[in-house]
């Protein structure tokens, strides 16, 4: 399906959508000259799968972010730990910003992914990792990214995934003890990531650069806590999903992210007149 060609939510008449623990949210982006909106993908935009490759955004997220896309005035990427081209794959869109693997990808509206430099001692330690990770778990179930390898758990018993991640975990010790890398829990796996880049870094590196008057990232998972830790310097982390200790000022639902999105695009096309543009900032 051409997910480009769904119609945008109604929203006319609709109520903005609220953002628990943030209620001056929308009155701050009204106030903004200019804005910068990050967004996670799975768990935020897209419900789970267990066919990772089946992650199909929510209905209306494409369309509203092309909406998002054609305001001038507001900067637009997403932060993924998936690699830069399988989220394009999904979303079905190459003419958005994409961080990928946790920072070390990214890729310009419509270029093609630029991919920080790995030192071969690192990559040679993913190889160990994603060889000592199939010795616990099938190797369909093992991802080896560009600078991590990632042990998909989803979909498995409960009973059973604790008992494989227990025994990555103690199969890995051995690699992180060697310094370099992280073993990060996701929703649905664990990850064993080489240090250096993860979404807080990757975002702030961008931010630095847009200089955004306000600014807001949206994620579900611990990996977006790195990213709640330093959006607060341009904006709000919001907290997509069920309520839970976290760094992140506002909380909202999954399925209110669509509505969230069509609410970004109309508060922003009501409150800039179009003398106020000026040229993209992506």
């Amino acid at each position: 399906m051409d997910r480009t060609s769904e119609p945008i939510t109604n929203v006319a008449t609709r109520p903005l959508t609220q953002i628990e623990g943030r209620a001056s949210f929308w009155s701050d982006l009204r106030q903004a000259t200019s804005t910068a909106l990050l967004l996670d993908y799975d768990g935020t935009l897209a419900p789970f799968a267990i066919d990772r490759l089946a992650a199909l955004p929510l209905p209306g997220v494409v369309p509203a972010l092309q909406a998002i896309r054609e305001q001038t005035d507001s900067f637009i990427a997403l932060v993924t730990g998936r690699p830069v081209s399988e989220l394009r794959q999904l979303l079905g869109l190459a003419d958005l910003m994409v961080i990928g693997s946790h920072g070390w990808e990214t890729a310009m509206p419509g270029a093609l992914p630029v991919t920080r430099a790995l030192q071969p001692a690192r990559s040679a330690l993913l190889d160990a990792a994603a060889y000592l990770a199939a010795e616990h778990i099938d190797r369909s179930r093992i991802e080896r990214k560009h600078a991590s390898v990632a042990v998909h758990l989803r979909g498995l018993q409960l009973d059973d995934a604790a008992t494989i991640a227990k025994h990555v975990n103690s199969a890995w010790s051995q690699i992180v003890a060697e310094g370099g890398v992280t073993v990060r829990p996701f929703n649905g796996g664990l990850e064993l990531r080489v240090s250096g880049w993860d979404k807080g870094t990757a975002i702030a590196d961008v931010l630095e650069t847009v200089q955004p008057d306000f600014a807001a990232y949206l994620g579900d998972d611990d990996t977006d806590e790195d990213a709640f830790a330093v959006i607060s310097r341009w904006g709000v982390g919001i907290l997509v999903g069920d309520a839970r200790p976290t760094r992140a000022a506002g909380r909202l639902d999954m399925q209110a992210a669509p509505g969230f999105l069509d609410d970004w695009a109309r508060v922003l096309a009501k409150a800039r007149r179009p003398e106020q543009r000026s040229g993209s900032r992506q």
